[in-house]
């Protein structure tokens, strides 16, 4: 089989779906190994940086953005989703006689009733049907549409069982088509220097020991809730101070004002983004790693780097968290400050507690495989080829 493999490399931040993008991409020469020999891959990039004309008629000019409520308005009530760079992208693809086109994040590059391509596609979650208040209300306007591109898929593939029920339930997708192809071994950098983790600690002011959560300030995120467990904690006489990066988001401003009417300014660090050197060292500083969040779209990035670095987990029982961290970690209600409270307690006060999951969390990593994504993934390009209309 030629698998047409789409890739956004326009993107200027990495995160989670474009991470799971860009480990395909890179990681193709792996993969290939894991295929039989008679499926090949190329990957097809997205064009409309090499179409300098589509930038003004499929919007997203630099000099003209109040054009491109306008221009969506035209492509998706009267054109169906019609573009530039969808035209040129279709062609490329029929061009070179791939039999499938794989999209692995949300939305199709091209526009599939001209060119009736083959496409599998990589559906990641369905955040808006679990916190539908936090959504833009466009963003919930446009689910109907987003499904039924779903749908057309030959196959689909999600990164864990969770999601899998989610696509049948909310997309009514027929459960054949829906395959599980989860994340393979999470590789991360090496430990850091003890030099390096000084200048990290006189750079961001860091005290000796601190939980970690590297999260941008997203209400989904959750922060708010875990701020006021380390409060009620504090009351008690356990004074527990946290470090979490990630992109300042608007709701920053909210988040700082609970946590000064909280008295938790000395408490809580936030450094901002991070590159990867940072965030890793910090990982390897952090006495243990917590994620409260609301919902995560299938496993979660930060989770897969915890249990690669080894690191004492405690952990939101939401999505796929409690498939793939099983009891190498603890387990919380994220709406529940008691429980956030209790686990995090758990953690900080017994180093053999710790121990023993950072044992469990390596060997949960080391049981990942990207050969089983191959084989997963395979399976699906070759049931879209199979079943191209179903």
């Amino acid at each position: 089989i030629w698998v047409a493999v789409n890739s956004m490399m326009e993107a200027l931040i990495r995160h989670g779906t474009l991470d799971y993008t860009f480990e395909i991409n890179e990681s193709q020469a792996d993969l290939a190994r894991c295929f039989p020999q008679n499926s090949r891959f190329q990957v097809v990039e997205n064009l409309r940086r090499q179409i300098p004309w589509a930038m003004w008629m499929d919007g997203c000019h630099p000099r003209f953005p109040h054009l491109d409520a306008v221009r969506d308005w035209l492509y998706r009530e009267l054109l169906g989703g019609w573009s530039v760079a969808g035209l040129r992208y279709g062609q490329r693809v029929k061009r070179i006689r791939a039999e499938v086109c794989h999209v692995p994040f949300e939305g199709v590059p091209f526009w599939p009733r001209q060119f009736g391509l083959v496409y599998t596609q990589t559906v990641h979650d369905f955040q808006p049907e679990y916190l539908p208040e936090l959504q833009h209300p466009q963003t919930l306007k446009s689910l109907a549409s987003g499904y039924q591109v779903y749908r057309r898929a030959s196959a689909v593939c999600v990164l864990g069982e969770t999601c899998k029920a989610d696509a049948i339930k909310y997309a009514r997708l027929n459960p054949d088509r829906v395959f599980v192809t989860p994340y393979g071994l999470w590789e991360v950098l090496p430990p850091s220097a003890p030099e390096f983790q000084q200048q990290l600690r006189e750079r961001f002011q860091l005290p000796p020991s601190f939980i970690f959560y590297p999260a941008p300030t997203r209400v989904q995120k959750n922060h708010a809730r875990l701020v006021r467990a380390l409060a009620a904690l504090k009351k008690k006489g356990l004074r527990i101070s946290m470090v979490t990066t990630g992109k300042q988001q608007p709701y920053y401003d909210e988040l700082h004002a609970i946590i000064c009417d909280l008295g938790m300014e000395e408490d809580v660090i936030f450094t901002d983004f991070v590159d990867l050197l940072t965030l890793y060292a910090l990982y390897d500083m952090a006495t243990a790693v917590v994620l409260p969040t609301l919902f995560e779209g299938a496993t979660g990035i930060p989770l897969l780097e915890a249990l690669s670095k080894g690191k004492a987990i405690a952990a939101a029982r939401v999505c796929e968290i409690p498939n793939t961290l099983g009891d190498s970690g603890l387990l919380f209600d994220p709406y529940s400050e008691a429980e956030i409270a209790a686990a995090v307690q758990r953690l900080w006060e017994s180093p053999s507690l710790r121990a023993e999951l950072s044992r469990k969390a390596q060997n949960t990593n080391r049981g990942r495989s990207w050969e089983q994504f191959a084989k997963a993934t395979e399976a699906a390009f070759r049931y879209a080829n199979d079943h191209p209309n179903d």
